[in-house]
């Protein structure tokens, strides 16, 4: 991600079976500050422990863990935020027929 001039990011994060201790898909995109770079994905096991420690922290024991969740981060502002879609699997999925308007809703707009 380094080699890119990118000033926002935003990670889409899926569950296995609703369960975040085992995440089964990211999908990840970097943004300059008047466009849409490129995809970047991050590692699935890197991140397992954070988001099951987050979502512990988030909801209280036996509640039911969202479908998905976004975050978003800025990088020159440091201002990030986490928004979770509780049961449309296909929330923020990125297809030919919606690319341009759902990069725009993945953007951060802080």
């Amino acid at each position: 991600m380094e080699k890119y001039d990118w000033e926002s990011y935003s990670a889409v994060i899926d569950p296995q079976d609703n369960d975040f201790s085992v995440v089964s898909g990211t999908a990840g995109y970097l943004f300059a500050a008047d466009r849409f770079i490129g995809a970047a994905g991050v590692g699935l096991r890197s991140i397992q422990p954070a988001v099951r420690a987050y979502l512990e922290s988030y909801y209280a024991p036996g509640e039911r863990w969202p479908a998905r969740m976004l975050v978003q981060f800025n990088r020159k502002s440091g201002q990030y935020k986490v928004l979770f879609e509780e049961s449309d699997k296909s929330r923020w999925k990125l297809t030919p027929r919606n690319m341009d308007a759902m990069y725009e809703e993945l953007r951060p707009q802080f």
